[in-house]
């Protein structure tokens, strides 16, 4: 708070001094005064404003740009807000809104933070969806803190364009008066947007090698359980792809071309080439631990082609191994698509080591351009 309340900044709310009261045992914070928390304001405002009026769109252009500028602030000095809600916006005379509540701010490294909280509503969506396949959140107790994401494996980071995804809920709400969707259930509202999987066949489901393209001199098969112990297999539906079978030390390969312009999402050329769209992309890994034979290795690979086929960036999770038993291993990653982009690939190696057994699985694959 510190580091920003005390420049007076005209949108962030201005921060005097911090006290230790040693005899209640709490810390007094003291800032300037202002009228109202925007979740109060709001319920005032609609009960004397026709939902038409042009005051209230007006009070709602001026909020945003207001808040707007707050957070470009905050930017300038590599701050993330990660708590952006109607409750931490507040108003004065005459119309002037301020940011407030600091005490969760992260700092930002390359425009993203390694860590993410919040209030759940208002969370962007991916990290929702997230706690439904991985259990971060501890949805019904409605605690709204989220842990960080070291857990699930990989990188899953909190950058500003999610400050921006919950400063356009907050103004939804304000607009409308209620929280948005409040009919449903935060996990089902969310999930219902999540953005589409890019990838056909993703879990091996349809056929071995439906929609994938295979090299490499040893086999990627299907997996339906029966090819070592039944249960150690898919992780869910009937399949999953269970690769590295064949000459020791060979690896074999699995990939997909995603086209972005004509595909399920229609990017446009000046969507993609704005730089603010990135690649979500996520799967489940598996290695059967054999104390006999050495273990095999799996990595997932995205590649970003131009429109010529050019190469503009590659990037790799792996390779990796789960070396003592075999649980379902969740990877999940965040990548920026360079401009120029016209095509991802998505590709799957599996790395032999010894022996002829099979040893890696992968399953549940997921490209998705957020």
């Amino acid at each position: 708070m510190g580091a920003v309340g005390n420049d007076l900044h005209s949108h962030i709310g201005h921060f005097y001094a911090a006290l230790m009261d040693f005899i209640d045992g709490q810390l007094v914070i003291c800032m300037e005064a202002l009228e109202a928390s925007m979740d109060k304001f709001y319920a005032i405002l609609h009960s004397c404003v026709q939902p038409q009026s042009i005051l209230l769109d007006i009070l709602i252009r001026r909020l945003a740009k207001h808040i707007v500028l707050a957070l470009d602030y905050l930017k300038s000095k590599n701050i993330i807000h990660r708590d952006i809600k109607p409750q931490n916006m507040l108003i004065t005379r005459p119309a002037i809104f301020k940011l407030c509540d600091f005490g969760i701010c992260g700092t930002l490294k390359d425009s993203i933070s390694s860590t993410y909280l919040g209030s759940l509503r208002y969370l962007p969506v991916r990290y929702c969806n997230l706690c439904q396949n991985d259990f971060v959140f501890v949805l019904h107790s409605f605690l709204f803190s989220i842990k960080k994401p070291e857990r699930l494996g990989n990188t899953c980071s909190y950058g500003t364009r999610s400050d921006m995804w919950a400063l356009e809920m907050s103004l939804l709400e304000i607009s409308q008066g209620c929280i948005p969707l409040a009919c449903e259930s935060i996990l089902s509202s969310t999930t219902t947007m999540v953005p589409p999987n890019l990838l056909m066949n993703p879990g091996a489901e349809l056929s071995v090698l439906s929609d994938w393209t295979q090299t490499g001199s040893s086999s990627v098969l299907q997996d339906t359980g029966g090819l070592l112990n039944s249960g150690y297999n898919q992780r869910t539906g009937t399949a999953c792809f269970a690769g590295g079978y064949g000459s020791g030390g060979t690896p074999s390969i699995l990939f997909q071309n995603v086209n972005l312009i004509n595909g399920p999402q229609n990017f446009s050329t000046a969507q993609i080439d704005a730089g603010t769209l990135s690649a979500e992309v996520s799967f489940y890994y598996q290695t059967w631990y054999d104390y006999w034979l050495a273990y095999d290795d799996a990595q997932v690979t995205i590649t970003f082609r131009s429109a010529t086929n050019t190469i503009l960036g590659t990037q790799t999770a792996g390779p990796l191994d789960c070396t003592l038993h075999a649980n379902w291993c969740y990877n999940i990653n965040l990548y920026s698509i360079p401009s120029g982009t016209r095509s991802i690939d998505y590709t799957m190696t599996f790395i032999r080591n010894a022996g002829t057994n099979i040893d890696a699985y992968i399953d549940d694959n997921s490209l998705r351009v957020v």
